[in-house]
């Protein structure tokens, strides 16, 4: 998908005079919606995640150089995310986390054992490193995710670390549903780390699973 910019399409339209063209496409049993004049201008595209997406801005030229800036973000191989880079005042990750699981909690039954756990991650985890960083692209991409479980994996166990990333995960996907973040770097076609092995086998030792050696054959005998 090609970005275009386009004006509403209700853009030329006035109380009670429909200008509007008949959409194209239009799924089948669903109803045209009721003429709303709006001087909007949409930014259409794509994220990273192939899906696509509708930006509004005020003002064509506003919309034409947030395109611009799409354009040349895709030819480097970045993501930019127009609507979080105009906005002059960035939520912290202390705001978004604390507004993120509470969200999470009232939607989902979700044990109370659970709903400790991730607000104990959050706090003893999490806070100290992001709580007081902007939420932004350059801020949460796949980069600082890496170093973040690299640090991690250094003072606890893999299996702790496996535990309490889905807390991260929640907290990136309402950045993204915020639309604070283009993408969660935590979800991607490529793994961010592996886990290290849970236990090797001793060469010398039987497995349990192999039984007791049998007796040599003729011995006492």
């Amino acid at each position: 998908m090609k970005t275009r910019v386009e004006a509403d399409r209700h853009f030329s339209c006035s109380a009670g005079v429909c200008r509007a063209a008949a959409p194209r496409r239009t799924v089948v049993g669903r109803k045209v919606g009721a003429c709303t004049p709006r001087k909007t201008w949409w930014l259409r595209t794509k994220n990273s995640a192939d899906q696509r997406v509708s930006i509004s801005f005020k003002t064509e030229q506003a919309a034409r150089e947030a395109a611009q800036k799409v354009e040349a973000a895709r030819i480097l191989g970045q993501d930019y995310l127009p609507r979080a880079a105009a906005t002059s005042t960035a939520m912290l990750f202390r705001e978004v986390g604390e507004a993120a699981l509470k969200l999470h909690a009232s939607l989902n039954a979700l044990s109370p054992a659970t709903i400790r756990h991730h607000a104990s991650y959050l706090k003893k985890h999490l806070l100290p490193i992001f709580g007081s960083r902007p939420v932004t692209p350059s801020g949460f991409n796949r980069l600082e995710v890496k170093k973040f479980i690299a640090g991690q994996r250094e003072v606890m166990k893999d299996s702790t670390l496996r535990s309490g990333l889905p807390t991260f995960g929640i907290i990136l996907d309402h950045a993204v549903e915020r639309g604070l973040l283009a993408t969660n770097p935590l979800r991607g076609a490529e793994r961010l780390w592996r886990a290290k092995p849970s236990g090797e086998v001793d060469p010398v030792r039987p497995r349990p699973d192999q039984g007791r050696p049998g007796r040599c054959a003729g011995r006492g005998a």
